[in-house]
């Protein structure tokens, strides 16, 4: 099975700080997911989330806007870059 998800994050521009920028530009990030069911008793997974490891953009003063000291609105843009796994079932 594979699974594609598409993740668009529209433009930001932040109602309670507006001086230091105007506008954040869209970002696009794509996940992928294949599932592998080798046997009965047996499926195999591999995920890479980013897949194509798109930065988040760089907010200045982004304290004001996420408390958070990243230089990026964390909990609207992927902070972390791809991000891989592996994971196996096995029934016994």
């Amino acid at each position: 099975m594979l699974t594609i998800r598409v993740i668009r994050r529209s433009a930001a521009s932040p109602e309670r700080e507006r001086t230091s920028y105007f506008r954040v530009s869209p970002k696009s990030y794509f996940d992928l997911a294949l599932n592998f069911a080798i046997d009965k008793a047996f499926s195999l997974r591999l995920i890479a989330n980013n897949l194509l490891d798109k930065s988040a953009p760089i907010v200045p003063d982004s304290y004001n806007v996420a408390l958070a000291r990243t230089n990026t609105i964390p909990q609207r843009y992927d902070s972390l870059g791809r991000n891989l796994a592996v994971g196996a079932t096995v029934r016994f």
